[in-house]
């Protein structure tokens, strides 16, 4: 019976492959964003053919680093596109650099002498501020929506 061994990194080490794997995932979608989004080549290997997309939720899907690390991560940013996918149906490049932008920022701000609890509470603070921006958004949505009863309605 073979198992892999448990691998244990050090705070930094960590903290290094989850900012490399955010900002893999950033790097690549930065330029999809909006009605005038660029485009990603996507080679998936000899035979499997080239495609050329803006769609964060499918370049979230073919993302793959190397380090087994910074895949975790990639995979989180995969479970949140596929999620806001599912859920909207959009926003999916959005929502992904939302979050890049939020980890870069808080790992900008804590330093390895940061007890983990401060961490957690300053998390926690932000993500209560997230959800009232939220709410408020929706709620600006909800008053400006309109019920469609038909096609010519968009026109």
């Amino acid at each position: 019976m073979s198992e892999k061994p448990t691998i244990i990194v050090s705070n930094q080490e960590a903290r290094k492959h989850i900012l490399k794997g955010v900002n893999t995932v950033y790097d690549v979608i930065k330029g999809t964003l909006g009605p005038e989004a660029g485009t990603c080549l996507v080679y998936r290997g000899y035979g499997l053919g080239t495609r050329i997309i803006d769609d964060g939720y499918y370049i979230a899907e073919v993302i793959e680093p190397e380090n087994e690390f910074e895949r975790l991560v990639v995979a989180t940013f995969r479970e949140t596109a596929g999620k806001t996918n599912q859920e909207v149906g959009d926003g999916t490049t959005s929502t992904q650099i939302i979050a890049a932008k939020l980890i870069n920022d808080i790992f900008s701000k804590i330093s390895d002498s940061d007890q983990s609890y401060v961490f957690k509470l300053n998390v926690q603070k932000i993500k209560r501020e997230l959800l009232e921006i939220s709410k408020k958004i929706q709620q600006k949505v909800k008053e400006k929506a309109k019920k469609i009863e038909n096609l010519e309605e968009l026109e």
